[in-house]
């Protein structure tokens, strides 16, 4: 009895000194370690602006919270998921912590960024900084939020959007009649490819070079960036410059998981993600150029004439009303109203 009450004594020691040992660990400051997975859609993340804007963001991070205290792990190439679902999806279910993905791809998430993709909405770039830094990028934000759980961080510039095809040149809506266009799960480009005249096929990103190298589709619609990184001029002949719609990317998180975060590292975040949208747009304009350049060595570039996009422009515009009826005409009418 007597070695059984020494033995219980001695196990009620050892708890009390380990509870000991935590209160002053935490008294000492020690904190948590946060791993943050990061996907991204891209292979290599040097080779993409919305990569190198990533890596602006995690670097401003670490000026402000020590890689011993938080510390990001690189998933590029769509190692965490590929197609909408797995991405957001994965987003809110903490498959990832942080994903990079395109605000044209949220539709089946949430509306709140459709009025981004209404075509030829934007005539300028200047335009669509101004957009998403003033009260239309918070107030899609905040919609995002409060229909889906998907907080976005910041916006990434990929700049306009242009058509690429393997059959023919393209100088009019009349030439695309027919052609298999690739597009992204999305409603608007769905029909925006029916308005000018060609066959939408909606597919995830990643299948698209199998999909155009083996003739599943004729052609897609990308920024000069994407066609470059992901060496579309390989199996496209033919480009034309559309500028239908302006590429913007998002770095993604779940509202409930950011909110669970101690407050010094929200606010290196924030303070990160403020950054990371402004050096974007330094990081386009460096880039862009040259990789167009790039271009018109590997593919038949068409700029068209005033006259033949304004053909392309009254084509789509007649769809405009069915955009706005995506999420609903006050909140389009709000968002566009903004722009100037």
């Amino acid at each position: 009895m007597k070695k059984r009450k020494i033995f219980y004594l001695a196990i009620t020691v050892l708890l009390v000194m380990v509870l000991l040992t935590a209160c002053t660990r935490r008294e000492a400051g020690e904190q948590e370690k946060y791993v943050f997975r990061y996907g991204m859609q891209f292979s290599d993340p040097n080779l993409h602006p919305s990569g190198l804007t990533n890596l602006v963001f995690i670097e401003e991070f670490h000026k402000r919270i020590s890689p011993d205290r938080a510390e990001f792990r690189l998933f590029p190439g769509g190692q965490l998921g590929n197609s909408t679902d797995a991405i957001l999806g994965g987003v809110l279910n903490r498959t990832a912590e942080f994903m990079d993905f395109n605000a044209g791809s949220y539709a089946t998430y949430t509306t709140a960024f459709t009025p981004l993709e209404t075509p030829f909405l934007f005539l300028s770039a200047q335009q669509v900084y101004d957009l998403l830094d003033g009260e239309a990028g918070r107030l899609m934000k905040e919609q995002s939020i409060n229909d889906s759980g998907l907080r976005v961080l910041y916006y990434t510039d990929n700049g306009f959007r242009h058509l690429t095809n393997s059959s023919r040149p393209v100088n009019s809506p009349a030439d695309m009649r027919g052609m298999k266009i690739r597009v992204m799960n999305n409603p608007v480009y769905i029909q925006l490819m029916e308005a000018l005249g060609a066959l939408p096929s909606p597919l995830s990103f990643s299948e698209l070079y199998t999909a155009l190298q083996q003739g599943v589709v004729d052609g897609q619609e990308n920024p000069v960036v994407s066609i470059v990184e992901m060496k579309f001029y390989e199996i496209q002949d033919y480009i034309t410059l559309t500028g239908h719609a302006y590429g913007i990317s998002t770095t993604v998180m779940s509202e409930d998981y950011y909110q669970s975060l101690p407050a010094d590292i929200r606010q290196a975040i924030d303070e990160a993600a403020a950054v990371a949208q402004v050096r974007s747009r330094e990081i386009m304009k460096e880039i862009e150029g040259r990789e167009l350049d790039y271009l018109r060595t590997r593919m038949q570039v068409t700029e068209l004439s005033e006259s033949q996009l304004r053909a392309f422009q009254d084509a789509a515009r007649t769809m405009w009303p069915s955009v706005a009826g995506l999420s609903s005409q006050e909140y389009f009418d709000r968002i566009v109203g903004y722009i100037r």
